[in-house]
């Protein structure tokens, strides 16, 4: 219901929970019911006044007590089939920009219904709503609810249309830092698929989210949370905010915005303002704005907040297809100001972002979609000549590619943003890293990026990392030799900040020595390993344990290899 980022001061993160325990409950609990009574509710749906089909209409079969027993959604045709759970008395139907209608639900051994709505002249017309009394008295505030109500509406849709026919869908979600002066500084980028009943998982129930806000605290780390269209349909949210008309974006064309901020603010807890904003043409969500409020003054700068947008399908479904959350993070520059030289620190700041969207969905009636995203072609080539069979990665992402016969590849749906182009290589693959090829290219929506990449000699990769002069000719460098050993947990965690001592040995004799700590990859990096070396050994510093003791024979220019370190006992780490 809601999606969350956790934010901790040291260091921010990210992420999503999903429970499927209660879907799953309701399927056994409505499917045993559904036997017992065994009838679908059938019709159409069209506009009272052109007689044309009505997509994307939400039909709900209801008891005598109002209760439902079942609900669905109108297809391209304006068609329905609803499952009752029992005998239903009436059949209620919504859409935007639509006059609601209630209508006694067929009876006999054919129940099929036909039904017409009356549109709406305008997306501000009055219909019969509720209104917050704690709220200030405005001139738009009849036009404000009425729009609220039709907004509800459309967002209905995109819960029913999850419920009643869940897509098959592939998710790109990403994670920025972004500096303060709006550079991107990185960019990392995940891809799954998965058939589903929702494209981004919940986080919290309505209860949950109402006693905490839009901020909770869980040893130590602040974990945020975005609106989505189960919290701004709860009476509960429509019960704690004030409407408005938005003033006009000059950006939107023939678009309406409804802002909303809460009724009442409470000392430590965070709430969200924002504007949702509505197509009055086409009569549908677009998507919702959202900002934190009630942050500390610092992060407050950074504007954090996000945005959660939706798309209505040619089926009349309606898909959550983008979202992101914006938060102050501590920026990894962090240096003291001349005040904390004296007393304490103050880390610069950063923005967070972690967000995600849908690549393309595809639904069991055969409607397809997909978004507007980049692709990059190119070819590689090595010592001018193609180079096929070659694994092409950009660095950060899962987007790959393997080089065709002629050294060609492409990668589609990339998101927007900076990439660079690296090549895979079995001896780099070992500690997890990539050869670098210097190509680096922008992605936008719709851009199709034309790219060529060479691809480097482990010498080359060896001068680049170790070498002292990177544009000094190929034929005047001096040999380089590397090591390169990556520290891992028994379930392939890195281990980062482990001192090591590395001794260089030729004949049992030790040519040199150096010590050396692993990074944020777990990775020891050595460079210009003795010409006449030809094995080591490394002694790993366990915090008081046994050293961790390895004994290896060097290769050539490279030479990779990741051990596996115990916890309690050394063990035998073996190169490959």
């Amino acid at each position: 219901m809601l999606f969350g980022m956790k934010s901790r001061r040291a260091r921010s993160h990210s992420t999503v929970h999903v429970s499927r325990l209660f879907p799953a409950l309701l399927l056994v609990s409505t499917g045993f019911v559904h036997e017992l009574f065994a009838q679908d509710i059938r019709g159409t749906v069209h506009d009272s006044a052109s007689r044309q089909p009505i997509a994307g209409a939400v039909v709900q079969l209801l008891d005598a007590s109002g209760q439902s027993l079942g609900r669905g959604m109108t297809n391209d045709h304006g068609e329905f089939r609803v499952a009752a759970r029992a005998r239903p008395s009436e059949i209620s139907v919504k859409r935007i920009g639509f006059r609601p209608r209630l209508v006694p639900a067929p009876s006999g051994t054919s129940p099929i219904v036909d039904i017409a709505m009356a549109p709406l002249a305008s997306l501000l017309d009055p219909i019969q709503v509720s209104d917050v009394t704690k709220c200030p008295r405005r001139s738009d505030r009849a036009a404000a609810v009425a729009l609220w109500e039709q907004a509800r509406t459309g967002l209905l849709a995109t819960v029913v249309s999850r419920e009643a026919n869940p897509a098959d869908v592939r998710r790109i979600t990403f994670r920025r830092i972004i500096s303060r002066d709006g550079h991107l500084r990185s960019q990392t980028v995940g891809i799954d698929s998965a058939r589903t009943d929702r494209a981004f998982g919940a986080a919290l129930t309505i209860a949950e989210f109402l006693a905490r806000g839009f901020k909770s605290d869980s040893a130590g780390v602040d974990v945020f949370y975005g609106p989505d269209a189960d919290v701004l349909l709860s009476d509960e949210f429509a019960a704690g905010y004030c409407f408005r008309i938005a003033d006009r974006d000059a950006t939107r064309p023939g678009q309406i915005g409804l802002a909303y901020s809460p009724a009442e603010r409470s000392r430590g807890r965070t709430e969200i303002e924002g504007t949702l904003w509505v197509d009055s043409i086409a009569r549908r969500i677009l998507d919702i704005d959202f900002a934190y409020l009630g942050l500390s003054a610092r992060a407050m700068a950074l504007h954090p907040g996000g945005r959660v947008s939706f798309q209505t399908m040619p089926n009349g479904m309606v898909v959550l297809d983008r979202w992101f959350i914006r938060l102050a993070g501590v920026s990894s520059d962090s240096v003291m100001t001349v005040r904390n030289l004296v007393a304490e620190r103050e880390p610069l700041l950063e923005i967070h972002e972690r967000g995600g969207e849908i690549a393309r969905a595809a639904w069991p009636d055969g409607t397809r979609w997909s978004a507007s995203l980049g692709t990059v072609r190119g070819r590689a080539t090595k010592d001018t000549l193609p180079a096929p069979g070659v694994s092409v990665r950009l660095e950060g992402t899962d987007y790959s590619a393997i080089t065709d016969s002629a050294g060609a590849f492409e990668i589609h749906e990339l998101l927007p943003g900076p990439y660079d182009l690296r090549l895979g290589n079995e001896r780099l693959a070992r500690v997890g890293l990539l050869l670098p090829t210097g190509v680096s290219f922008t992605a936008s929506r719709g851009s199709r990026n034309e790219v060529t990449a060479a691809v480097p000699s482990l010498e080359d990769y060896t001068w680049s990392v170790c070498g002292d002069d990177p544009k000094r000719r190929r034929a005047e460098r001096p040999i380089l030799r590397m090591l390169i050993v990556r520290l891992l947990t028994r379930d392939d965690r890195p281990v980062a900040g482990s001192t090591a001592t590395v001794r260089f040995r030729r004949a049992g004799s030790t040519v040199a020595k150096s010590d050396v700590t692993s990074g944020d990859g777990g990775r020891l990096q050595l460079c210009r390993v003795p010409e006449t070396a030809t094995e080591f050994t490394i002694a790993v510093d366990r915090d008081g344990l046994p050293p961790f003791e390895f004994y290896g024979r060097l290769t050539d220019v490279l030479t990779t290899m990741s051990l596996v370190i115990a916890s309690v006992r050394a063990e035998s780490g073996r190169p490959r």
